[in-house]
């Protein structure tokens, strides 16, 4: 049976990894080390450990990739020789010493239409620029990001009521349908590598910090928008996290608002969530900045009067 190690550092891909164990071996599993949760700091385990120690697997648990830490799993990856490692959710670059294993074939699984959108926040810039569609891409790992050659991608429409955790669990259980199959065809040749083109990539680097491709609570700052369109999508895509932030006095701009003007008070606002419908946005849900959640009927009431 084909040996398989499994990377991931989130619970997200649980059910993607239960059907690679019912169909391959899976000789490692390799995740992060226990979080620290609420007030307590109890160490709480991702469910991708739980699994493993349920099913008795071989566990591999990061703290950070260190050089220590690189040279522990070129030595693990190496005592255990698998055929295959699929890396889903795994929020570490592939050290060069273990791509290196030369007996090796790194998978990962990316939630765009690759060479579209690399890097970490996929999901979030396809409802960012208002696209029709999500993807998934099965690509080979090397040394760069999310550039490997391409296996096989699949299409899904976008529901663009889904803001971005809802629309990442989606695709989580598309990939967990497709995955067996699609690692069955490359094991058995069916599937050829085929080279992305660089001309047509783009990247999801952050506006707060260019250098990394991941969403910042400073990128959720909005003080202004071309249209309620284009308001609604980062709505959906900066919630549940880290949620878009604006003045109270800024909900004036829109059509939802029109004939009020703001009592004394102008509060920062995140925007839990809204609707989209002939044009305009109807703002649907707010938490007031170390405050209370309000439905907007409330929200109004305690913070604006008729003009």
């Amino acid at each position: 049976m084909t040996k398989i190690v499994f990377l991931s550092t989130s619970s997200r891909p649980l059910e993607s990894l239960k059907k690679l164990k019912d169909a391959f071996d899976i000789c490692l599993i390799v995740t992060k080390t226990d979080r620290s949760i609420g007030k307590s700091k109890k160490k709480v385990p991702n469910k991708i450990k739980t699994f493993a120690q349920d099913n008795n697997i071989r566990l591999f648990e990061i703290e950070k990739m260190d050089s220590f830490t690189k040279d522990n799993l070129q030595n693990t990856f190496t005592k255990l020789n698998p055929d295959l490692a699929v890396t889903f959710d795994f929020g570490y670059i592939i050290p060069k010493n273990v791509l290196d294993i030369p007996s090796i074939v790194f998978i990962n699984i990316h939630f765009s239409l690759l060479p579209k959108y690399r890097g970490a926040s996929a999901v979030q810039f396809a409802i960012l620029n208002d696209e029709k569609e999500y993807g998934i891409t099965y690509h080979l790992i090397d040394a760069n990001l999310d550039t490997g050659d391409i296996l096989y991608q699949s299409k899904y429409n976008l529901d663009e009521s889904l803001n971005s955790e809802e629309a990442y669990q989606y695709l989580f259980n598309k990939a967990s349908i497709e995955v067996v199959e699609v690692i069955n065809k490359y094991l058995s040749g069916k599937l050829t590598p085929t080279k992305q083109n660089s001309a047509l990539a783009s990247y999801t680097y952050s506006n707060s910090k260019p250098k990394s491709t991941f969403i910042f609570k400073e990128d959720a700052f909005i003080s202004e928008f071309k249209s309620e369109r284009e308001l609604y999508r980062q709505i959906k895509a900066y919630n549940p996290w880290p949620k878009p932030q604006v003045k109270a006095s800024f909900f004036l701009k829109l059509n939802q608002f029109q004939r009020l003007e703001l009592k004394k008070d102008d509060p920062l606002v995140k925007i839990n969530d809204a609707n989209f419908q002939n044009n305009k946005i109807e703002i649907t849900e707010v938490t007031i900045l170390n405050g209370k959640t309000l439905v907007v009927k409330d929200f109004i009431s305690g913070y604006f009067k008729k003009m």
